[in-house]
């Protein structure tokens, strides 16, 4: 397994990583409970190389992506992880 996901039939698909998981469970916590929206949360166990079967499967479903990644200086200036899988998405 390259990932962890939670949800099934989901409204959105939300993907992770890192130090964001445990914000972003509160989160989608909160998003059912005001908006009785349904997030299915993919968190890649590894970067590289990034396994894109999960996302791209939960994509076709929900026709909905929110990549969610820590705003660190590095990925600022020069691309994240995220901006990969949402452009890897896209482009399937």
């Amino acid at each position: 397994m390259h990932s962890l996901v939670s949800a099934a039939s989901a409204d959105i698909t939300i993907v992770c990583y890192g130090g964001m998981l445990k914000r972003l469970k509160k989160a989608v916590d909160q998003l059912f409970e005001e908006h009785d929206v349904i997030a299915e949360i993919i968190c890649p166990l590894q970067l590289y190389p990034l396994d894109l079967n999960p996302i791209l499967e939960s994509v076709r479903e929900t026709r909905k992506l929110l990549i969610v990644e820590e705003g660190r200086v590095f990925a600022l200036r020069f691309g994240g992880a995220g901006g990969d899988s949402g452009v890897r998405s896209w482009i399937c």
